[in-house]
């Protein structure tokens, strides 16, 4: 069991590094976008929004990858939890369980929302 959870950890870890990566990109172009005056003409925005899409896309596919395979060793867990040695009933129920209802929805929630924010953030520095 010690292995298992050690496992998910450093995927747990692999994953939240590709958020912050992601996070960082995304604040860094957001106040790229939005410190300057000049507006981007119809084929920066083009290119910007290609960059930035394909960057996020990427994004994703890492960050979903990661999380099947945490969602894959969370149900291992699930699975022999049962019946582990353990004294407490409290731990027990809680390996027993789903650690985050939902995780990947609201990951692509949160993302495509963020996405989308910023390639909004690109078209709305474009000149007229």
């Amino acid at each position: 069991m010690v292995r298992l959870l050690e496992a998910m950890e450093r995927l747990e870890s692999r994953l939240n590094s590709y958020w912050n990566f992601y996070t960082v990109v995304v604040l860094a172009a957001g106040g790229w976008i939005l410190s300057g005056d000049d507006s981007f003409a119809a084929g920066q925005a083009i290119a910007v929004s290609v960059a930035l899409g394909a960057f996020f896309l990427a994004n994703l596919a890492v960050i979903r990858a990661a999380t099947d395979r945490l969602l894959a060793f969370e149900d291992e867990l699930r699975q022999v939890a049962p019946e582990l040695p353990l004294r407490s009933a409290m731990l027990r129920r809680n390996l027993a369980g789903i650690a985050m209802p939902g995780r990947m929805p609201l990951s692509y929630l949160l993302h495509f929302a963020v996405d989308a924010a910023v390639i909004f953030a690109v078209w709305s520095k474009t000149a007229a």
